[in-house]
């Protein structure tokens, strides 16, 4: 009779290695996942350091950009499309 009320052992096996692939299977999607979230996050880094670069170059050209005017306008310099006329010659 004992053997009666045990269950059987072979319907064990394949639900805990059906079990088992689908647990592995979470497990490398999971880590997919991370490792796309890491890359994401690099690009968006680089892509931020480009960006900064970028807007410091603008603002460094808008800088000179101003000084030049502001010389100009103290020294009484002409305008820089004044300046495009060759200087005539005598």
């Amino acid at each position: 009779m004992e053997n009666q009320t045990e269950e059987p052992r072979i319907l064990q096996y394949p639900k805990k290695d059906k079990l088992a692939k689908m647990i592995e299977s979470i497990d490398c999607l999971y880590n997919a996942v991370v490792d796309l979230e890491l890359m994401v996050n690099k690009l968006e880094n680089q892509m931020d350091q480009k960006l900064d670069k970028v807007l410091n170059e603008v603002k460094a050209k808008e800088n000179k950009s101003k000084n030049i005017k502001k010389y100009q306008s103290h020294n009484n310099l002409p305008s820089e499309k004044f300046q495009t006329e060759e200087p005539r010659i005598w």
